[in-house]
């Protein structure tokens, strides 16, 4: 039994990274809230400051952790580099896979 990502999980910190095995191997199940193109972008920047406030509400925190959630404060700028970096990553994965739609 391993995890998927990069770090130790605080619930279980004993548990290994497929990473120990396979170096540089990470993925994760994550959320991120996208709004269509073209909003003005003092819209996405109060978005964006509402959304971190939010995640670093010490109730919300709390709940989060108690799920074992993690959470990273970013900008829109930094989420837009996240998902580029993630399509090319699987892109790439399926594209030398040979993984065709059913």
């Amino acid at each position: 039994m391993a995890h998927t990502g990069s770090r130790p999980i605080a619930a279980f910190p004993e548990l290994p990274a497929v990473a120990d095995t396979l170096p540089g191997f990470e993925a994760y199940e994550w959320n991120g809230v996208l709004a269509p193109a073209g909003v003005p972008e003092p819209i996405v920047q109060r978005l964006s400051e509402g959304l971190n406030a939010a995640i670093r509400d010490p109730a919300v925190a709390e709940r989060l952790n108690g799920l074992n959630v993690e959470t990273a404060a970013n900008t829109p700028a930094d989420f837009a580099a996240f998902l580029a970096a993630e399509t090319e990553k699987w892109g790439r994965l399926v594209r030398e896979a040979g993984i065709k739609p059913d």
